[in-house]
């Protein structure tokens, strides 16, 4: 089996960009990011209880059904709501630090950034990291 033949799953397709728009079907009015930014600003303002499709789809402006053109679940736009606030990690502290200051470093401004958007708390963990920021986070994990 080559790397072709494997599918990924939509929500993973999403976070990295790979799932192209079908050419069937209502044109979009809004992008992926618009409506991910939307569920964080719900979420921000009222805590994750309040994200379900029919607000995020009120926030934008679509009705409930249209807003699944976007996000084929709530399960991934969760997913890719968590990898956007959670967002890149820092800038690692360089070869010479040590393995302690550069994970130290790292653990710290994890925490800062759950700390920012505690919601992301909530959010059920269903695998290992799979969006584009969960990934790098993990690498410099490792790397330190």
């Amino acid at each position: 089996m080559s790397d072709a033949d494997v599918e990924l799953p939509e929500g993973i397709e999403l976070a990295w960009g790979l799932r192209e728009r079908p050419g069937k079907g209502p044109r979009r009015s809004l992008s992926l990011e618009q409506v991910v930014a939307a569920g964080i600003a719900v979420a921000d303002s009222e805590g994750l209880a309040a994200v379900s499709m029919s607000r995020v789809a009120g926030e934008v402006g679509v009705a409930t059904m249209s807003l699944y053109r976007y996000v084929p679940t709530k399960s991934d736009l969760l997913d890719l709501m968590v990898d956007t606030a959670y967002g890149g990690p820092p800038d690692p502290l360089g070869p010479d630090a040590g393995w302690r200051p550069a994970l130290a470093h790292w653990a710290t401004e994890l925490l800062a950034r759950i700390r920012r958007r505690p919601w992301v708390r909530h959010v059920p963990i269903g695998g290992p990291p799979m969006g584009p920021n969960q990934v790098r986070w993990l690498e410099q994990g490792l790397a330190a």
